[in-house]
């Protein structure tokens, strides 16, 4: 399985959309952080919570198409040079083949979109400090719960394209489900339909772990300043992860299943 991995990280890292979609989300974090900076100075403010609470939700939400992309091209990329069904011709069984695209599109897709969401926020912490208000334990535990939503994205975003056995046709529809959610979610905001939309879609439901409770305006430190509270409630911790878990493992079993069931033309 390691070679049927070397194999598809290799295909991968030398595609120029995977390229291009890496140097795009960098670039959008980079304008989202400067894009309304017309004082150098203010960047001094910009510490770790500054950073999750003005620009995290966002920018999961690019980075959910960043997951998209990746996905499509791992699971689908092959369909047009036929380098699965060599693989399987070569020997390597239907499990091992499906395992080494799965274990890719875990890291690849959910772990380094992960990284370069994370990365932005430890330099402004590093340089300017996490803040006055936040507590770094709670931030941290956020961010290893984005993990979970974004484990069930990026399965979602699997099965549509083994299902459709093409990366194109895998991720138009990923992407047309991902606008539709969208647009829904919009309408339900309007709606009271209580805090159980926060986990109706993965997306939401990742950007919303990085929206704080509540916030109030206080003296610290002989200075006035917005205290915003991070801290983490239990129904947040273990809906996020039951949801994530269960819609995930769903996606992941429908996958292997067509996999294993379908043959590859």
């Amino acid at each position: 399985m390691f070679n049927l991995m070397k194999s598809v990280r290799y295909s991968l890292v030398r595609s120029k959309v995977f390229i291009i979609t890496l140097l795009s989300f960098v670039a959008t974090e980079f304008l989202l952080v400067f894009g309304n900076i017309s004082d150098p100075a203010e960047l001094k403010k910009i510490t770790g919570e500054v950073f999750i609470s003005g620009y995290m939700g966002d920018l999961y939400l690019f980075g959910t198409i960043v997951m998209l992309i990746l996905t499509s091209l791992i699971c689908g990329a092959d369909a047009g040079d036929k380098t699965l069904n060599y693989e399987l011709m070569d020997g390597h069984s239907r499990n091992s083949v499906f395992g080494a695209r799965l274990l890719c599109n875990l890291w690849w897709s959910g772990g380094v979109t992960t990284l370069l969401m994370v990365l932005p926020f430890v330099l402004f912490s590093c340089i300017n400090g996490v803040g006055k208000s936040a507590v770094l334990g709670d931030l941290v535990v956020r961010f290893v719960l984005t993990l979970f939503p974004t484990f069930r994205l990026i399965m979602f975003f699997g099965m549509l394209t083994i299902v459709l056995r093409g990366a194109a046709k895998g991720g138009a529809l990923s992407y047309a489900c991902l606008m539709a959610s969208i647009i829904l979610e919009l309408v339900l905001s309007f709606q009271d339909v209580g805090d159980g939309i926060n986990y109706l879609f993965g997306f939401q439901n990742g950007a919303f772990l990085f929206t704080y409770n509540n916030a109030r305006s206080m003296i610290v430190e002989a200075e006035q300043m917005v205290v915003l509270d991070f801290s983490l409630y239990p129904s947040l911790v273990w809906m996020t992860c039951l949801v994530s878990l269960s819609l995930g493992m769903l996606y992941l079993g429908i996958s292997y299943a067509v996999f294993i069931r379908s043959d590859r033309d």
